[in-house]
């Protein structure tokens, strides 16, 4: 039952995951989650109608004619950045990233990523060691299940074998097979009780992985970002902020 504890760990965790992005008929984009960012000095930035604006631009709005009205963007400071972390300065990233200031105009430059998602990025790589550690335990417990009810079996037969002989001293000896067989039964229980639990942190486990951008088994950075400008060595430098009450 040690995986119990981890389920519940991992439930725990899920719950700061979730997030109020609109709703669309297709899965909202990694980057238009977490619309509350808190920048400096506890400045608290509602990114709610750039992330409205951003999942309303489908191919009816790409295919407008040019001099057709098109929703205004709000919050043009803030990009979309997508990428792998590829180093760190101090503690910020160093981002080999995709810079899109809408979903169809994009753009590629090494920036500085300040504030970084490190929580999430820990709790990803966290989730990929886990689940082949679940995946491991649940074939373990399925084959003690099933060592055990064999062995149960076995011992139950052993035991009505020896109570239906003639000789009382032979019979004497059929509790101890009957007690043998509780004993597995019981072992057999218990590692069907520990491969469900481990079932349902694997589960659990797995929907949370989905939750998190990723790219080739990596950790991939997929925020809003506010453009801070360039540092001496003329590299972008971005910074997302914090998740209002939580942390990256």
């Amino acid at each position: 039952m040690k995986y119990l504890c981890l389920f519940l760990l991992l439930v725990g965790l899920s719950a700061t995951a979730q997030t109020n992005a609109p709703s669309t008929n297709a899965p909202p984009p990694f980057c238009c989650r977490h619309p509350y960012r808190v920048l400096g000095a506890g400045k608290v930035v509602d990114l709610s109608p750039l992330i409205t604006w951003w999942m309303h631009q489908g191919p009816q709005v790409v295919a407008l004619p040019l001099n057709a009205a098109r929703p205004v963007r709000p919050l043009t400071a803030w990009k979309r950045i997508q990428g792998i972390k590829t180093g760190e300065v101090e503690s910020a990233w160093v981002v080999q990233a995709e810079i899109a200031i809408s979903p169809t105009e994009k753009t590629n430059e090494w920036i500085i990523l300040k504030n970084p998602p490190v929580a999430e990025a820990a709790q990803f790589y966290n989730l990929q060691y886990l689940i082949p550690q679940y995946e491991r335990q649940i074939a373990t417990d399925r084959q003690k299940q099933a060592e055990y009810t064999k062995a149960a079996a076995r011992n139950t037969a052993q035991a009505k074998q020896l109570a239906q002989n003639y000789s009382k001293s032979i019979r004497w000896d059929a509790p101890y097979y009957t007690q043998q067989a509780n004993q597995n039964k019981a072992a057999a229980a218990a590692a069907l009780a520990d491969q469900q639990a481990t079932q349902a942190a694997l589960d659990q486990a797995r929907q949370q992985l989905k939750t998190i951008p990723n790219s080739n088994g990596q950790y991939q950075i997929d925020v809003f970002a506010l453009e801070l400008g360039r540092n001496a060595k003329g590299r972008l430098i971005f910074d997302p902020g914090t998740v209002y009450g939580s942390a990256w």
